[in-house]
């Protein structure tokens, strides 16, 4: 039963960090589609901009996938490596809609899977949009948790403010931590460049 219960099999499509991991193949394609459009685009951009604003591109896609797209990414899996359908039926739109926040009550592992969904937003999306604000990367993110929250109930899942919620605390979690180190790393180059 131990044994069992800590198998590849259960790792891959039973936790969320094997969640994670089947969206790695499609984060990668996406960040090298994008830096190959990005580097034709403007091929005098530096190379580790591009690089960085790349890392959002494959979080993004990382996001969409596991929140919109995971069931059939998970049944896409499930018959590379068994060559039969996972005989599940997670794709009846039920149109559930909860919009009374109760996650303080019962903070599950998926709560905090919710928080830190949305933390790498909040200090990778400067490193896509160049020069941004902290209330327009917060505004975006939201934007986003908003987005993904009113498409799951046409594939299969639910509209939950708990997720609306978490979600933003996340975001804002990411935000305190970026933004005040990028304002500390630009005050030791303006100290360290040499005056005129």
């Amino acid at each position: 039963m131990f044994a069992d219960s800590f198998s590849f099999s259960y790792f891959f499509f039973d936790t969320y960090p094997g969640y994670a991991l089947q969206m790695l193949p499609l984060a990668l394609l996406a960040a090298v589609i994008y830096a190959v459009y990005k580097n034709r685009q403007i091929p005098r951009d530096s190379t580790p901009r591009i690089f960085l604003a790349s890392l959002f591109v494959a979080y993004l896609t990382a996001v969409i996938g596991l929140t919109l797209f995971q069931s059939l990414i998970h049944d896409g899996y499930y018959f590379l490596f068994y060559h039969e359908w996972s005989g599940s039926s997670h794709y009846e739109r039920q149109f559930v809609y909860n919009f009374i926040p109760i996650f303080f009550r019962n903070f599950t592992e998926e709560r905090f899977f919710n928080v830190l969904l949305f933390l790498p937003f909040g200090f990778l999306y400067p490193q896509f949009r160049q020069r941004t604000t902290w209330p327009f990367t917060l505004a975006a993110g939201m934007l986003t948790s908003f987005a993904i929250e009113f498409i799951q109930p046409f594939v299969g899942r639910s509209f939950d403010v708990d997720d609306l919620i978490l979600n933003t605390a996340g975001l804002l979690l990411g935000i305190a931590i970026y933004y005040p180190l990028h304002a500390l790393a630009f005050r030791c180059r303006v100290r360290k460049s040499p005056s005129k």
